[in-house]
């Protein structure tokens, strides 16, 4: 089985060099939906895989995943993204430390055995991006977000 977490990734991302570099690739393409480039940044600071960046449409810390297959194990569900971004990597020893040491609600983190395979956002709402993680041609999880009135 392996471990994936969804999070904003300024939550995993401590030293303030990794995080202008993050901050610069994301800038370059401030217009764009998902950012490869710093998908690819962050896997080297983190030393995995991430598998996507993207903008969540606006900030917001009350995010949530769900499950759309009978094996996913959901570990916590929440997560949040108060910078406006969210990612999702594979988690590691180290990732798993760190969020130990976190609040855990700002990290949603599944457990499967299928292998990710392709992450798609649809933007068609400008508000809240959701993602969907894919094995195949199966969705394994999606994001979303609680519609809380302030």
């Amino acid at each position: 089985m392996s471990v994936y977490v969804i999070t904003d990734p300024i939550y995993l991302v401590s030293k303030s060099e990794d995080r202008r570099k993050l901050d610069s690739l994301i800038r370059q393409k401030i217009n764009h939906k998902t950012y490869p480039d710093a998908a690819r940044c962050l896997s080297e600071i983190l030393d995995t895989e991430a598998y996507c960046i993207s903008r969540t449409g606006y900030g917001n810390w009350f995010n949530f995943i769900t499950a759309h297959e009978a094996e996913i194990k959901v570990r916590s569900t929440s997560f949040a993204a108060d910078s406006g971004l969210m990612c999702i990597l594979k988690a590691t020893d180290t990732i798993l430390k760190k969020i130990n040491s976190n609040v855990l609600g700002n990290f949603a983190i599944f457990e499967t055995d299928r292998a990710i395979t392709s992450v798609s956002v649809d933007d068609s709402n400008p508000e809240w991006y959701i993602m969907s993680v894919y094995s195949d041609d199966s969705l394994l999880v999606s994001t979303d977000s609680y519609d809380i009135p302030f």
